[in-house]
């Protein structure tokens, strides 16, 4: 919380009410509570409003998402529909459950409404461009998760999750668009053609798409081109055999 919201809270809880109204996601239809109908202390969307809150403030544990809840208190903590106590037992056992049906959809209308009232724009560069990034958010040397990457370096064998990030970098707010789980055997340019295909239908507000050399082939360029959109698709020498062909080829049109 902002000082300046933690002097409004001292002073003047209905303008709070309405500051933390606008710190709330509206959640798709298809976001669906995986909680037994008994024993609900917390509404779905309140809880999930909180971790949004928590994880957007720095909060790096549930415990200190618990912590921001009670800190919020009995006003704010009404305006996100959790006006109850909110453990961080409770805050696993939702993440444990809930499904990622109905996410995407959710980040992407807020998007879209950000655009339409002009929260975003085009200001760091005249096009719209999206970058698209692959990244890894697990790595372990104990096999966790489904669909994780083995890999060996030397006797270390480790399992790791990529995921592949859609970023609107042409405005200076640089909201994520969309983000994508890469299995275990698919890789990176594979998603990418899903992810490029699904944003020209959903925000269709950008003419370029950059990426790096893993994302780099024929078929994601006529993807790219098929979608009426631009690409900048990057090569550095970290990939020898490619980078030397991709020198070739540009001497001999020269030539």
């Amino acid at each position: 919380m902002t000082p300046q919201e933690q002097s409004i809270m001292e002073r003047m809880p209905g303008q709070l009410a309405r500051r933390m109204k606008r710190r709330i996601v509206v959640w798709d239809d298809q976001v669906e509570d995986p909680r037994g109908r008994r024993g609900r202390r917390h509404g779905h969307h309140g809880l999930l409003n909180l971790l949004v809150l928590g994880f957007a403030s720095g909060a790096h544990t549930l415990r200190h998402v618990e912590d921001l809840a009670t800190d919020l208190g009995a006003v704010a903590r009404r305006v996100f529909g959790a006006t109850r106590r909110v453990s961080d037992t409770a805050l696993y056992l939702l993440l444990q459950a809930q499904r990622a049906r109905g996410l995407r959809e959710t980040l992407l209308a807020q998007v879209k409404r950000m655009w339409r009232s002009k929260q975003l724009s085009h200001d760091a560069f005249p096009l719209g461009v999206v970058a698209l990034d692959g990244k890894s958010v697990w790595t372990s040397t104990t096999k966790g998760l489904d669909g994780a990457r083995e890999s060996v370096d030397g006797r270390t064998v480790t399992w790791s999750l990529r995921m592949l990030n859609a970023v609107l970098v042409s405005s200076s707010v640089k909201p994520c668009l969309d983000v994508q789980l890469i299995p275990e055997k698919a890789g990176e340019p594979a998603a990418f053609r899903d992810m490029v295909k699904r944003l020209a239908l959903g925000f269709p507000n950008f003419e370029v798409v950059t990426g790096d050399a893993g994302l780099l082939c024929r078929e994601s360029a006529d993807v790219v081109r098929a979608a009426g959109k631009h690409y900048i698709l990057g090569l550095k020498g970290n990939q020898p055999k490619l980078h030397d062909y991709a020198v070739s080829a540009f001497a001999a049109l020269q030539n």
